[in-house]
């Protein structure tokens, strides 16, 4: 699957702020975001500064700072692409 093979070139890049879990099966993945940044934050700028829907952990009703990613849409290069721009203006924080 060529999205995942993306999603995982994407998360080894941005290692310092995120952690990848690759799916067990199906286009679902639940990576993580390394604190002390906030993934409701991360979800709510998404959205507000990119209109890029990103589904925070409050979702699922847990409190690990995971985020799921939909491996399975035809416009993802596009939508990494677009939220490489939210990680790497986080990851200049913490440099």
């Amino acid at each position: 699957m060529e999205n995942l093979s993306l999603a995982e070139k994407f998360f080894k890049k941005h290692k310092k702020l995120l952690h990848w879990i690759q799916p067990n099966g199906g286009s679902t993945a639940f990576p993580q975001l390394h604190r002390p940044f906030d993934v409701t934050e991360m979800c709510e700028r998404a959205m507000n500064e990119k209109e890029l829907l990103i589904i925070g952990e409050r979702a699922f009703g847990v409190t690990t700072n995971n985020f799921r990613v939909g491996l399975g849409r035809l416009d993802f290069k596009e939508a990494l692409d677009v939220f490489s721009e939210i990680i790497e203006d986080m990851e200049q924080k913490i440099s």
